[in-house]
């Protein structure tokens, strides 16, 4: 069996139980999983930490999340 390395996900949602929910079915499969719950605090997070996937919540207050792909 071929060992995959984890991936480090940021997930950007302002609903808590769609961060949570999604954080909880990642983490047991083994990545690292990183919350924002803004798209200020998850652009920040996105350019400090450099993570190989984002999954991003389109409809979010103040900074949605096509402003936060424009950026």
């Amino acid at each position: 069996m071929t060992h995959r390395p984890a991936i480090h996900i940021l997930i950007i949602d302002d609903d808590d139980s769609y961060r949570t929910i999604l954080n909880d079915i990642l983490s047991s499969h083994g990545h690292t999983v990183t919350l924002a719950a803004s798209g200020a605090e998850g652009l920040h997070l996105a350019r400090v930490l450099d993570p190989d996937l984002i999954i991003l919540d389109v409809m979010m207050p103040e900074l949605d999340g096509f402003a936060v792909c424009s950026q």
